[in-house]
């Protein structure tokens, strides 16, 4: 532990803090537009966003990400439902995706893989859901692909790499 609850192996946390506090306050007019990596300008944002939202504080990411738990875990078993899965399989699918260590051990501090986790998993579901329709299906096919579209857009933002991964898979 580095203090004001972050962790010293997770010291990219520590900056997006930082950044997100100082861009919040350069909004307020209280000091400059800060300088940060052109690779993490979504992620800054955002943190400022939920802090000038919700105040400055770590935890207040910490709570949001405990929620990101929950969508994907959620998210995962609508996935395994669409894709037919066994009710065992279900189970066992959903309690290893609500304990994903990554999820566990980041979503306490203000780093981009919880919302970048549940943005996956629920990409997902709605590239399946897409991929998967059938045509009595065709009145539910919109608010899939708009939703498709918006997290792919918020996925971009976040991880990039990942989004381009997961769209080449499906197609």
């Amino acid at each position: 532990h580095s203090g004001d609850g972050f962790w010293a192996f997770a010291d990219d946390a520590q900056s997006y803090h930082n950044e997100g506090r100082n861009l919040m306050n350069a909004w307020r007019g209280e000091g400059p537009l800060p300088r940060f990596a052109f690779s993490n300008w979504s992620f800054v944002v955002y943190v400022a966003l939920v802090y000038t939202v919700l105040g400055v504080h770590p935890l207040n990411l910490a709570f949001l990400n405990a929620w990101y738990g929950i969508v994907m875990s959620i998210a995962g078993l609508l996935l395994l439902r669409q894709l037919g899965a066994t009710r065992t399989a279900v189970r066992w699918g959903v309690a290893v995706l609500s304990f994903w260590p990554a999820l566990l051990l980041w979503s306490s501090q203000p780093l981009k893989e919880p919302l970048g986790l549940a943005l996956t998993m629920v990409e997902l579901y709605c590239g399946v859901r897409l991929i998967s329709r059938s045509p009595q299906d065709q009145r539910n096919w919109w608010p899939h692909l708009w939703l498709f579209a918006i997290v792919l857009c918020g996925l971009l933002l976040v991880r990039g790499y990942l989004a381009g991964a997961l769209n080449a898979a499906m197609i």
